[in-house]
């Protein structure tokens, strides 16, 4: 997938894969920063994705990081666990919640960043919809914006011009 796909309910052989009864509830990519020792540090960058456990009603956030492949983050998306604008970026979220990427439970702040304010949208809109418990629908989502033409160009980038 590139940097600006999103999807829902698909079957994919990324790095980050869902769990034994789990489906793919939504997947963005993103760079992801921990809150530790009073400073953000980079976590990792990769596919994140909301995994849903349909049978248990559950979802969670996790993330592989690209090169390594190792979890990065495995956030239950249960009560109690915050989604916040980062500051003035419309580019990045903080998420609060009991983290298990570490095989320990613990308390951890996150910052997401993304390339577009869309795609932070979009994540924001599947975060919040997984914590209420719904379906998350296509209409929900903002689709990417398409590549703008320049004046002088015709639909194969060719300028008129070049044409002559």
């Amino acid at each position: 997938m590139s940097d600006t796909t999103t999807s829902t309910n698909t079957t994919s052989t990324e790095a980050t894969k869902c769990g034994e009864g789990e489906v793919d509830y939504f997947r963005i990519r993103g760079k992801v920063y921990r809150f530790a020792d009073n400073e953000w540090k980079e976590r990792g960058q990769g596919e994140l994705l909301i995994a849903h456990n349909v049978e248990k009603k559950r979802y969670r956030l996790l993330l592989h990081r690209d090169q390594t492949l190792k979890c990065a983050v495995n956030l239950p998306l249960i009560e109690g666990v915050v989604i916040k604008q980062m500051g003035s970026s419309d580019k990045a979220v903080t998420l609060a919640g009991l983290d298990f990427s570490d095989n320990e439970e613990k308390q951890t702040m996150f910052a997401v960043k993304f390339p577009e304010e869309w795609m932070c949208k979009n994540f924001r809109t599947a975060i919040e919809s997984a914590l209420a418990g719904k379906e998350l629908k296509d209409e929900d989502l903002l689709e990417p914006p398409k590549p703008t033409k320049k004046p002088d160009e015709d639909v194969e980038g060719e300028t008129k011009e070049e044409k002559k």
